[in-house]
């Protein structure tokens, strides 16, 4: 299967740059679309448009105007309306009844790269530190999330937490170290 990829960059208005639009073809890449606990399509797969001869980039005109419009492109949209209800995630599974078990942990970017800034420690159940000890929160796990308060990781929400691994945002996916 082969597709094409839109790729809007909204620039700097302020400065009366207004970003690019690219589009390229897709051939022989896989994709996988998957739906999370809440319901939402999580796009997984290579989402950088390679040069090469199908590769079209053109600058904006204005702010918030693509200079290439997403309904000007070949393909079939999706369908309209509600999609069907995600499945029910299987309650949260980890240390402490859900909460992360001690130890160091890491977290992976796209394509399996170690992001060295996002990494902690458990010490004790509901508590984590940064690896240099450094910077101290806490932790609680709410069903399949969990959220940090305080510390480098202050106001984030992991989300699909099991085995002691979750996600956080769209691609960065954390898990005991080894």
């Amino acid at each position: 299967m082969s597709g094409y990829i839109r790729d809007y960059e909204p620039g700097y208005p302020a400065n009366r740059y207004y970003g690019n639009t690219c589009v390229g073809h897709m051939d022989k890449k896989v994709f996988r679309l998957v739906r999370d606990d809440f319901g939402q399509w999580q796009a997984q797969g290579a989402m950088t448009i390679s040069p090469g001869p199908d590769l079209q980039c053109k600058p904006n005109p204005a702010a918030g105007v693509s200079s290439i419009p997403l309904s000007s492109l070949q393909g079939t949209g999706a369908q309209t309306g509600t999609p069907p209800a995600a499945p029910i995630a299987p309650a949260a599974q980890g240390g402490g009844g859900g909460a992360l078990a001690t130890g160091e942990y890491a977290c992976y970017g796209s394509g399996g790269r170690l992001l060295i800034g996002l990494g902690f420690k458990v010490p004790s159940n509901g508590v984590y530190t940064d690896l240099d000890r450094k910077s101290k929160g806490t932790f609680a796990a709410q069903g399949t999330s969990i959220v940090f308060h305080g510390g480098h990781l202050d106001g984030q929400t992991g989300r699909n937490l099991k085995n002691n691994r979750f996600v956080l945002g769209q691609m960065v996916s954390c898990e005991p170290f080894h």
